[in-house]
C-alpha cells in the first residue's frame, strides 16, 4: 500500500507520497548511480521523481511565499512517506555520499543563481557611472 500524508504549503494542500522501492534502489545502484554521474545530471534525475512523490502544483507554489517551516513540512512529510529512500542510502552507505551531492547541488545553484543576477544586472550595475543631465 503506497503511503501519502496531504499536508498545507504556503496556503495550498499537497499530497507527499511514497516513491516505489525499485525507482528508489534504480537512483541509488543502477547502471549510472546519483554517486557515478555529473551533479547537473543527478539533479535532472532527482527532479524526475518530484511528480512521482508530489501530488500539487509545483508552479504555483513555487512562485507563492514559501517559508522555512513550509519547506520543512515537505521534508517530513518525505521522510513520513518514504522511508525507503532513506533506509536504502544508509544500507548502502551512501549517506556521505548523498550529503557531498547535495552540497554539490546547492553550490551549482548559487554559482547559476549569482550568473543569472550578473547576467539580469548588466555590465554597468555597480561600475560606479552615473548619467547626469
Amino acid at each position: 500500500m503506497r503511503r501519502t500524508k496531504s499536508i498545507e504549503v504556503a496556503g495550498q494542500a499537497v499530497t507527499i507520497s511514497e516513491i516505489p522501492v525499485s525507482v528508489i534502489f534504480r537512483l541509488f545502484r543502477g547502471e549510472e548511480s546519483l554517486t557515478t554521474i555529473p551533479a547537473v545530471e543527478a539533479a535532472e534525475r532527482v527532479k524526475a521523481l518530484i511528480p512521482l512523490a508530489f501530488e500539487g502544483n509545483v508552479e504555483a507554489l513555487l512562485s507563492g511565499d514559501l517559508f522555512y517551516d513550509d519547506l520543512q513540512a515537505v521534508y517530513e512529510a518525505f521522510k513520513e512517506t518514504n522511508p525507503a529512500f532513506f533506509e536504502m542510502a544508509r544500507a548502502l552507505k551512501l549517506t556521505e555520499a548523498l550529503a557531498g551531492f547535495v552540497k554539490t547541488l546547492l553550490q551549482s545553484f548559487s554559482n547559476r543563481l549569482l550568473f543569472s543576477l550578473n547576467t539580469a544586472m548588466g555590465p554597468s550595475y555597480g561600475s560606479g557611472d552615473t548619467v547626469s543631465s
